[in-house]
């Protein structure tokens, strides 16, 4: 089964601080703490959450077509104190994954005091990656509660269309990175007309195994700022196509 196979490859390619806190933060936590936690939740009447989305930052190194992280400022981030006190309610409320968003989360310099901090937390980073380094993957096996989503548009041609000349290479190396020190990571790919194919082919995903990553994630394309170019929103047939995929 899919999940047997992701367990193997979890124990066989992800290293052991990593897997520790993957089985301890975000597997255990879910089956003896959290269900509790956001029953109890649900009956003062807040809603029962799974996890809780969080930009620590809208800035960003990129400039991708039609993406919202454009024109912020550092002075835009959330304080350090505001995104302490989002991870330390929700785990109050029985939430052991906190996503965090972007802009490009690893902009902040103290992102990794946050990953410190709330150590018995399991935090899923969605990364355009160009910022990883060998430095921050050994911080990553370090704290072990955190796993990567990398963004990429399908193969060069795909990616560096939307994401800029160069990009596609280095998140290829980043994954490289990744993979030597044994740092757990998925990938997210951005659907739109051009690539809608491309990265739901077989090719695409074993290429995305090859390299290391053990789960994908596909969101689709939403204009929400520059030229606000709706050209490249999916079809309805590619959104189908995906559907029964």
């Amino acid at each position: 089964t899919p999940a047997f196979a992701l367990t193997k490859r979890i124990i066989s390619e992800v290293e052991n601080n990593c897997q520790k806190k993957i089985l301890e933060n975000f597997i255990l936590a879910e089956l003896l703490e959290n269900g509790e936690k956001r029953n109890k939740s649900e009956k003062d009447g807040a809603a029962p959450l799974f996890t809780v989305l969080i930009s620590p930052s809208m800035r960003c190194n990129l400039r991708c077509k039609g993406c919202y992280a454009q024109n912020y400022k550092k002075e835009d981030d959330l304080s350090f104190e505001d995104l302490d006190r989002v991870i330390s309610e929700g785990k109050k409320m029985g939430v052991s994954l906190f996503t965090i968003l972007g802009g490009e989360p690893f902009i902040r310099e103290d992102i990794f005091d946050i990953f410190e901090k709330h150590s018995d937390a399991y935090f899923q980073v969605f990364t355009n990656s160009v910022l990883i380094n060998e430095k921050i993957a050994k911080k990553i096996v370090e704290v072990g509660n955190v796993m990567l989503q990398i963004s990429i548009e399908g193969f060069e041609k795909q990616t560096d269309f939307r994401r800029g000349k160069g990009t596609y290479e280095k998140i290829m190396g980043a994954m490289d990175i990744l993979k030597k020190n044994k740092v757990p990571f998925g990938y997210s790919a951005c659907v739109t007309r051009k690539n809608a194919e491309v990265v739901m082919s077989d090719k695409f995903v074993d290429l995305m195994i090859e390299k290391g990553a053990l789960v994908g994630w596909y969101f689709l394309y939403m204009p929400v700022c520059g030229d606000k170019d709706t050209q490249l929103m999916p079809t309805p047939k590619q959104r189908n196509n995906q559907r029964i995929r």
